[in-house]
């Protein structure tokens, strides 16, 4: 029996940018050490929350393939903007990582394992 419609809560939300960040794995590794893959360039953003929506969709899209990724929203001249990113392999950066503060996480600029604080109100 064929099964009904996918789930609201398994939804991907809209829009999807898994061709950029595969982009950016098929250009290759360029930094093998810190594990960054090639930097590509998303230009012809008219607006700033435009380009803030592309931002998140690329973090949600990152995360479900399996790579961090370093974004960043550029203003260009003319009020367009741009979207500078590159992914990261986290097998490659975490080995970066100890290789260059050690396996303590207290000694590391920050831990990925630590629980945010609650801000005080």
């Amino acid at each position: 029996m064929p099964r009904g419609p996918e789930r609201q809560w398994r939804a991907q939300k809209q829009p999807l940018t898994d061709q950029l960040v595969a982009s950016s794995v098929q250009g290759g590794l360029v930094d093998p050490q810190r594990g960054f893959y090639a930097e590509r360039v998303y230009k012809g953003i008219e607006t700033e929350d435009r380009a803030t929506e592309l931002k998140r969709s690329l973090f949600r899209c990152a995360k479900r393939l399996g790579y961090s990724i370093h974004v960043v929203v550029e203003t260009m001249p003319g009020q367009e903007f741009q979207i500078r990113f590159r992914a990261i392999d986290k097998r490659a950066a975490r080995a970066w990582m100890v290789r260059t503060y050690g396996p303590d996480r207290t000694k590391w600029p920050y831990n990925p394992r630590a629980r945010n604080p609650r801000s005080q109100q």
